[in-house]
């Protein structure tokens, strides 16, 4: 068995608290955001109707990750005139964070404390939920087009989450190479099926290596990650008796986010598995 985890390059941009409730403030910073979404392209007209249009304090987040639902929910919290609306592709919300205590049987962490419902924290909130996908983004009109209707706004909030970047760390492999790898080896940073997956895959593990390959270069989302899982699976197959090694297959060894507490609970706990 062999789990590649690989995750995407991410430009960071940060805003003051203080000016995240100033509407046109906000509204002039996304403007800068480059149209870049996937599926997102400027269309040929404005929609014919709407599911909704915009208040004048009118919010719509694209993402229902971690980050949009806690926009939604800071917002409203900040001022409960603000009309919030979340777009989520997926129909149930699954965490990625925390996710390794469930992969590897720690805590009594179950699938079930992952995962929830969209619509109860819209309406413990306050603010609308919206399931469909992103298929135009206008910002001269100030709307977006969904596979569930047109939603004009004020301000847009992207936060559409992470994507594998396969052909930057891999630039050799062929796309078929790549999506064999990305089938076989389910990184299970997006959370949903691959989580399942991978879960799977630990179960059904037989005596052998497990290869954790952490980016080559840049910046990517939750720097620890890689090492946290390479814990995670040292310790499931310690706890199993599965005889085998982690192997990380890492380009700047000594030099990851909290390199030094790793290393001490690798060689005092994992130091026959990794």
């Amino acid at each position: 068995m062999r789990c590649i985890l690989i995750y995407i390059k991410e430009e960071i941009m940060s805003m003051e608290r203080r000016d995240l409730f100033k509407l046109a403030g906000v509204a002039a910073a996304a403007a800068v955001v480059p149209a870049v979404t996937t599926g997102c392209a400027a269309g040929a007209g404005a929609p014919a109707s709407f599911i909704k249009k915009a208040s004048g304090k009118s919010v719509v987040i694209v993402g229902g990750g971690w980050g949009g639902l806690t926009m939604a929910k800071e917002l409203k919290k900040q001022d409960k005139s603000i009309d919030v609306t979340v777009v989520e592709k997926k129909d149930i919300f699954m965490s990625c964070p925390v996710s390794s205590l469930y992969l590897g049987g720690l805590e009594s962490m179950s699938l079930e404390q992952l995962t929830h419902d969209f619509y109860e924290p819209a309406r413990t909130h306050g603010y609308t939920f919206i399931r469909g996908e992103v298929t135009e983004i206008n910002r001269d009109a100030k709307y977006i087009n969904t596979t569930s209707g047109a939603l004009s706004y004020d301000i847009l909030v992207l936060s559409p989450g992470i994507a594998y970047d396969y052909e930057g760390q891999f630039p050799t492999w062929s796309a078929s190479k790549i999506s064999k790898v990305a089938h076989a080896c389910p990184a299970a940073l997006m959370p949903g099926s691959e989580h399942l997956a991978l879960k799977r895959q630990l179960e059904n593990m037989d005596d052998g290596n497990v290869i954790i390959v952490p980016p080559a270069k840049g910046k990517y989302r939750c720097p620890p990650a890689p090492y946290e899982r390479t814990a995670m699976v040292a310790n499931y197959m310690k706890q199993e008796g599965i005889k085998g090694k982690v192997i990380v297959l890492d380009t700047r060894p000594g030099k990851f986010a909290k390199a030094a507490a790793f290393k001490e609970s690798w060689n005092d706990i994992f130091a026959d598995y990794i």
